[in-house]
Parts: structure tokens; sequence; C-alpha cells
């Protein structure tokens, strides 16, 4: 079973890949927020790591932003999306020192309701 493009990049700040990728919809993901153990009890430890498994795809979303801005150089992006390129360029490096502003960026972008082929589609040229 292919993983969506958000479980993916919480899979890859994990260390653990899927095997595949699919670019469907993503927009009722979120990060861990309590243990999941139907009919059984959490864990002493659990919300910990439920804690450390969050921390660490917050710590990798500015990387990720960051990469994708660089990759979106003039030849690989629509010319209508450059703008919006450049301000999440400048809204990072304003607010970098803010730890959940990359990851606070992501949630907002996997809300959109649509398919993310058709997203990446209308931002590459």
């Amino acid at each position: 079973m292919a993983s969506c493009l958000p479980c993916t990049l919480f899979m890859v700040a994990q260390g653990y890949p899927p095997t595949s990728v699919h670019l469907g919809r993503g927009e009722s993901w979120a990060p861990l927020c309590q243990p999941y153990n139907p009919g059984g009890e959490a864990e002493n430890n659990a919300l910990a790591v439920i804690r450390d498994l969050n921390n660490s795809w917050r710590a990798k979303c500015p990387e990720w932003l960051t990469l994708g801005v660089q990759i979106l150089d003039g030849a690989h992006i629509a010319d209508d999306h450059r703008a919006a390129r450049d301000a999440l360029r400048s809204y990072l490096a304003n607010n970098g020192s803010d730890k959940t502003v990359a990851a606070t960026l992501v949630l907002d972008a996997v809300t959109v309701h649509e398919r993310e082929s058709v997203r990446i589609g209308r931002t590459l040229n």
C-alpha cells in the first residue's frame, strides 16, 4: 500500500520511508496526537514517544521547505507561482527562529482539498 505525501514526510523524518508514495490526497493527515491502542492501555512512555516522533517531523519541515524553495528556480516553476515561492522564502527567512513555523506551513498546505499530483502540476513548468 502506498503512503500519502504527508505520511511519507512523517515516516522519512523517523528514518522509515515507505516502499511507495502516492500523490493522492492528504488533507486529513495530522501529526500524532494520542496513543492508538484499541482495546488496550497506553504504555507509560507512549506520550513521550509521540512527542519525540512529532518533534522529529517538525525538525525536518524547515529542511524540506527550504530545499523546495531552492529547487523551484526560474526554470522549474510556473510564472504565476513565483510570487508565492518568493513570499515563502521570505517568510521562512524572517521566522526561522520559531521551530513551529515550517511545520505549520506544511499542515496548512495539506488542507487544500485537491490531489497532490494536481497541485504539483500547477506549480511546475
